[in-house]
């Protein structure tokens, strides 16, 4: 039977996550911790081959697999939009105490279904149906190949409720660290989550 395998990565820390400020399709950058822990996952899956890597768009995410990738000569990165976290819209870029002062009525509404969509924002449904379309085409694409994706929490854990056949709003039980390592197979009779939140290779690195 013909399998694709997936090992998808988390991004590498920034000081938004440190500073527990919501991301969404904002762009900051890796900071000194995430551009390590990029290194040390990239170390952790250097034995292993992959036909292809695929990346989110956003800098923290395709930073991370450019460092994951330095050391295989003539690996192309392609990176897309898809693969983005949620959309948060004008929540982007503040805590959860600066939107709950902020749109008390919106951010209690998001509280009792987290599918409601931010103002300027997308639901989480929307993501998790882009998302897990565009891996599921990567699948037919790469299959009986082992890919490479690098993302955000949110992506990962959409495809993992889709194996395990869970509605999406059960990715809030759900924790995905920075660089963090979770692999999935495809075959023909759907997906398979082999392991999840991998941090083994982060030993003795905090996580926010």
């Amino acid at each position: 039977m013909v399998e694709t395998h997936f090992t998808l990565v988390r991004h590498g820390e920034t000081d938004w996550n440190l500073q527990g400020m919501l991301q969404g399709h904002a762009d900051p950058p890796l900071n000194d911790t995430g551009r390590r822990q990029a290194a040390l996952v990239a170390a952790r899956l250097a034995a292993l081959p992959f036909a292809a890597c695929y990346a989110s768009d956003l800098r923290r995410a395709r930073e991370t697999a450019e460092v994951i990738l330095a050391e295989r000569g003539g690996s192309v990165l392609h990176t897309s939009r898809l693969l983005r976290e949620r959309g948060l819209g004008n929540w982007e870029g503040l805590t959860l105490s600066q939107v709950r002062e902020r749109w008390p009525q919106q951010y209690q509404l998001w509280v009792q279904d987290r599918n409601t969509a931010p103002p300027g924002g997308e639901r989480l449904e929307e993501m998790a149906q882009r998302a897990t379309c565009y891996l599921r085409t990567l699948a037919q694409v790469h299959a009986g190949e082992s890919i490479l994706v690098v993302c955000h929490g949110g992506p990962i854990k959409a495809l993992v409720c889709e194996a395990l056949g869970v509605a999406i709003a059960s990715s809030g039980q759900m924790w995905t660290g920075n660089c963090s390592i979770t692999r999935v197979k495809h075959d023909r009779q759907g997906l398979v989550v082999l392991t999840m939140n991998d941090l083994c290779h982060l030993e003795g690195e905090a996580q926010p």
